[in-house]
């Protein structure tokens, strides 16, 4: 069971590692004076980048539809925006969560104090684990 186990995690690694030689050969064809393949390893290997992060980064902007000549701006902002939703992502789905739950309930829960007010918070739980779980790249 064990191996099984070892076999899909190294199975998903291996895919994981194919998709960002694929976008790093993607970007490497489209800028000629910068090594961004190396820039991209440096920023892994010294400053904690994961390749989901640098994925992430470049998808948004491939969803974007962001012309050539902005990519590169593009990409680091992506890159910048996945390194903060990795870091923080607890932080970022519990506000998100108790702002919404705030903004819906208030009336709700803080006027009338009903059982409704129970109903309310809880319909906006599912929300927050699928946040905590696997946090959207539309997140605002």
């Amino acid at each position: 069971m064990k191996l099984i186990a070892f076999l899909a995690v190294f199975l998903i690694k291996l895919a994981v590692s194919e998709e960002l030689d694929e976008l790093l050969g993607v970007l490497q064809g489209k800028f000629e004076k910068p090594d961004i393949k190396s820039t991209i390893e440096h920023l892994m290997d010294n400053y904690e980048f994961s390749e989901k992060a640098v994925i992430g980064a470049y998808k948004r902007c491939n969803d974007e539809k962001v012309e050539d000549e902005n990519l590169l701006s593009c990409f680091i902002g992506g890159l910048y925006r996945e390194k903060i939703l990795e870091n923080h992502k607890v932080m970022l789905c519990t506000s998100e969560y108790f702002s919404g739950t705030y903004m819906d309930c208030f009336l709700t829960c803080f006027e009338n104090y009903t059982p409704e007010c129970f109903t309310c918070v809880g319909e906006h739980l599912p929300d927050l684990l699928d946040c905590i779980l696997g946090l959207p790249y539309e997140f605002q």
